[in-house]
């Protein structure tokens, strides 16, 4: 041992450093391995189930002979929560069903990231789309479409066709449907003295493109009116509210982004307070905000009340019932932004909520609230009890996918939103289907809120086509 240490003594050890901590990276090769990977292949997973997954869009229901019809498709995982998948985990064909003649029909994705159906027939008739996710049939399909003749097709400027609606194969079906009477799927309505809904309605105007300026919209929410009759209109990627006048024409635009007082971080529901001041739903703030109608800030309430707000309504009396879409109930404020009481938990069972969207309030001091992941209409009284419900999933009469804006006209019928149906849906008081809205000239991609105009026509929100729309509306 002692000898060894004197050997380690003697030795010389030099004081400077004898490495470096140089380290480099040769690309030489890395774009030939690049190369290579792409060559072999690449392993592409979703979590899509067919049995969630469902469509949207007016080809699924009608096209026009030689004229291209799209379907998108709206794929969900096993939790109902929209994914994307590729056109590859999808497919779909078109055939006539009197004869053995098939469509051409592709899967491609959009520019803007979503997988889509298009096809084109040659001639008129019946037809039916089938379409698969995974090689299981979607929620739906196969679906029946009715191919018309291209000369009653609405102008692809948006215009109307010189030919009278009354006259089309589309309103004859419509009228029929109209007229019939339905039960509801969750309710037996009684008799009523409610005036059927004419089925001339029809696009009046379109207002809005996608983007930031004036005039432009990223996500459009809600809508509501002004007492003169201007539009008022949340939008929500934008962080900003926007008022125009009844021709189109943008009035104001205000909000800054943020979560400080006075600041707008995710606009969702929209409304008129008693004193005609703008209420604006902020879900990431969590609050009400109140503009006066020169876009000033006032003041904001419900801190600490909301967890996600969206929808708002004002009854006769100034009282504010606001949806709570996370925390899944109504929460009502009195006039001066006081917590008055809510009503509402979160869940399946008949009186429960799961992700409500919008409410609206009936001459009959019912509060009508549209729930979302439960595929329904549900209808309260003041205090919050469950007096009757009626819709279920599904694409037909009466059914929703997942229905968002409610309203009620001056006779109590109620018009619904149906979001993943891409369509207008009215029915009585009591739930019976009456008739749709005719979207067929320009049709709605994810319709949001809705409201009923001092003139009539109707207001919707078509939150994917980043604009809002006015429909004629004869009661």
């Amino acid at each position: 041992m002692a000898e060894n240490l004197e050997k380690f003594g003697a030795m010389e050890v030099s004081a400077q450093a004898v490495e470096n901590d140089f380290l480099n990276f040769n690309e030489t090769n890395l774009t030939k391995l690049e190369e290579e990977i792409r060559r072999f292949g690449l392993i592409e997973t979703n979590n899509a189930v067919a049995r969630e997954t469902s469509v949207r869009g007016e080809g699924r229901r009608v096209c026009y002979a030689g004229r291209a019809a799209k379907v998108i498709i709206l794929a969900r995982d096993r939790h109902g929560r929209e994914v994307r998948i590729r056109p590859e985990a999808v497919s779909a064909a078109v055939g006539a069903l009197e004869e053995t003649v098939i469509v051409p029909c592709e899967v491609v994705e959009s520019k803007e990231g979503r997988t889509e159906i298009l096809y084109t027939v040659d001639q008129p008739g019946l037809y039916e789309l089938t379409v698969k996710l995974h090689g299981e049939p979607i929620i739906g399909s196969p679906f029946n479409i009715s191919a018309l003749e291209s000369r009653r097709a609405p102008q692809s400027d948006g215009t109307h066709s010189d030919h009278s609606c009354s006259s089309s194969p589309i309103h004859q079906r419509l009228h029929i449907m109209s007229t019939r009477k339905r039960d509801s799927t969750r309710s037996r309505s009684r008799s009523s003295h409610l005036r059927t809904i004419p089925i001339e309605d029809d696009l009046v105007i379109k207002v809005g493109t996608r983007g930031r300026n004036r005039g432009e919209f990223l996500n459009v929410q809600s809508v509501c009116c002004t007492k003169f009759g201007d539009i008022v209109v949340s939008d929500s990627n934008n962080h900003a509210i926007q008022i125009f006048d009844t021709t189109g024409q943008v009035k104001l635009k205000f909000g800054t982004r943020g979560r400080n007082i006075g600041q707008i971080q995710r606009p969702t529901g929209v409304g008129i307070s008693q004193r005609g001041n703008v209420l604006v739903a902020d879900y990431e703030a969590k609050c009400i905000n109140v503009f006066d109608s020169d876009g000033k800030y006032l003041n904001r309430f419900g801190m600490g009340k909301l967890q996600g707000p969206k929808g708002i309504t004002v009854d006769k009396e100034g009282r504010i019932f606001v949806v709570d879409n996370k925390g899944c109930c109504v929460v009502v404020f009195r006039p001066n932004g006081k917590f008055a009481y809510k009503f509402g938990t979160r869940g399946n069972a008949p009186s429960q909520l799961a992700g409500p969207h919008y409410a609206c309030i009936n001459s009959h001091d019912e509060v009508i609230i549209s729930d979302f992941h439960n595929h329904c209409i549900k209808i309260f009284n003041m205090e919050g009890s469950l007096i009757r419900s009626f819709g279920e999933n599904g694409i037909g009469n009466g059914q929703f996918n997942a229905p968002t804006g409610i309203a009620v006209d001056e006779n109590d019928n109620i018009l619904v939103a149906d979001w993943g149906n891409g369509r207008i849906q009215i029915f009585d008081r009591f739930g019976s289907f009456i008739s749709y809205v005719n979207t067929v000239a320009d049709p709605l991609y994810g319709p949001q809120g809705i409201a009923l105009a001092p003139d009539g026509h109707i207001i919707v929100a078509d939150s994917g086509n980043h604009c809002y729309k006015v429909y004629k509306y004869l009661q």
